[in-house]
């Protein structure tokens, strides 16, 4: 999933790190389907969105990133681009 253009960040703070995410070192592990990707509502109120861009993912899709980077234990998070 591609985080949201600046221009629907309506915080500083919050553009600022989707932008440092795109300079960010990544390692490449798993690509997800597109048929595999099954889109969840935010979890907000009336001032804040708590889960802006979080999700959830399988354990084989988290098994399949913990071998790909050769980690005994699966990460407990991950980023997704």
């Amino acid at each position: 999933m591609n985080p949201s253009p600046p221009s629907t960040i309506n915080s500083y703070p919050s553009s600022a790190a989707r932008l440092g995410q795109a300079y960010s070192k990544t390692i490449p592990t798993v690509i997800v389907e597109e048929g595999h990707l099954q889109p969840l509502p935010d979890i907000a109120n009336e001032r804040y969105t708590f889960t802006d861009g979080c999700g959830q993912i399988s354990l084989d899709y988290i098994a399949s990133i913990a071998e790909a980077l050769g980690l005994s234990d699966p990460p407990s998070a991950i980023q997704v681009t």
